[in-house]
């Protein structure tokens, strides 16, 4: 059998549909509300799945969902995306599942390839692009790691597992004044989209995560680049491994370099630190955006590979703004 997910970029898959033993397939005890159907006539498997976002719905205090499809057909299926059953599925089931979620306010968002179908469904039906994102893949083995370069300091990579327990508080309320400093503005839809902003900022969405990473994610996946003349972190990066995931790929899920210390090739040095840390045949899955043409050109040259563009689309239901 062969599976698609309609959020295949974002799981670090490299095409759209592959063996099901190779993706990460939902599991429904994750997911609230589940869709599911079979067309007996082709031996096609479709589900639907509405998943709670605890983290976004604790934080901007409404119920936040994210929208998920699968298709599971038989391998050597013609044209298994443009099936008439599916597109009959789509349609009955989202009309469903938004019909329940918009009882009460709600934000119902998905990841995706815009001209997938299920892209083609919610645009629509009247859901918004609030981001476009470029996503880049590569084996970690294939990074190209140049020597960075120092300005008038000395250098040190490490990782937050390597510096003494007691100190790491210090080193976290670094990386908290980095955050301050470098993510003022963006082009996430958690800094342009009206209904997430007028309740809470981007600024305090990104510090939110990065407290939520102290907790979860492990010291060794804290790289720093720390300059030991002045005692102070000049970038970092934060990687990390989630479930959604597919085996043995990593993400890099945020990095910022202090503004004194840009263009003297930290975060070139962290990439080569990464390199070295890293399995070798580990995948690493990067994120920006469209508009972020200098960090593309920063993938591109160290080796990774573009993988594909998505967008993130969403549809509020409620009579106003998220309550304070």
């Amino acid at each position: 059998m062969i599976a698609y997910r309609s959020d295949w970029p974002e799981t670090g898959l490299s095409n759209p549909s592959a063996p099901v033993s190779e993706i990460p397939l939902l599991e429904t005890r994750n997911a609230k509300w589940v869709c599911s159907a079979n067309d007996e006539r082709s031996g096609m498997t479709f589900r639907l799945f509405a998943v709670l976002n605890e983290f976004e719905t604790g934080f901007y205090k409404m119920p936040s969902w994210e929208l998920r499809m699968e298709v599971l057909y038989p391998d050597g299926t013609p044209a298994p995306l443009s099936s008439g059953a599916l597109q009959e599925f789509i349609t009955t089931s989202l009309h469903w599942i938004t019909s329940r979620l918009s009882v009460q306010s709600a934000y119902i968002s998905a990841k995706l390839v815009a001209d997938e179908p299920l892209g083609v469904e919610l645009l629509g039906r009247g859901f918004e692009v609030v981001e476009c994102r470029c996503l880049y893949k590569c084996r970690v083995g294939d990074l190209i790691v140049s020597s960075p370069s120092h300005v008038g300091s000395e250098i040190n990579y490490l990782s937050l597992a390597q510096l003494p327990t007691e100190s790491h508080s210090h080193y976290q309320e670094q990386i908290i004044d980095i955050c301050n400093e470098s993510f003022q503005t963006g082009s996430s839809r958690h800094y342009i989209d009206p209904h997430l902003t007028r309740q809470i900022s981007g600024l305090e969405y990104i510090l939110s995560v990065m407290r939520l990473n102290f907790k979860t994610v492990a010291p060794d996946c804290f790289l720093l680049a720390v300059d030991e003349s002045a005692g102070a972190i000049a970038g970092f990066t934060v990687i990390g491994k989630k479930p959604s995931l597919v085996e043995k790929t990593y993400t890099q899920l945020l990095s910022a370099v202090r503004s004194s210390y840009r263009g003297s090739g930290i975060y070139r040095g962290l990439t080569r630190f990464l390199a070295y840390t890293f399995p070798a045949d580990a995948f690493l899955l990067n994120v920006t955006h469209i508009q972020n043409k200098s960090i593309q050109r920063a993938y591109q040259d160290s080796g990774r590979k573009h993988l594909a563009n998505t967008v993130v689309v969403r549809k509020y239901f409620g009579n106003s703004y998220f309550s304070s």
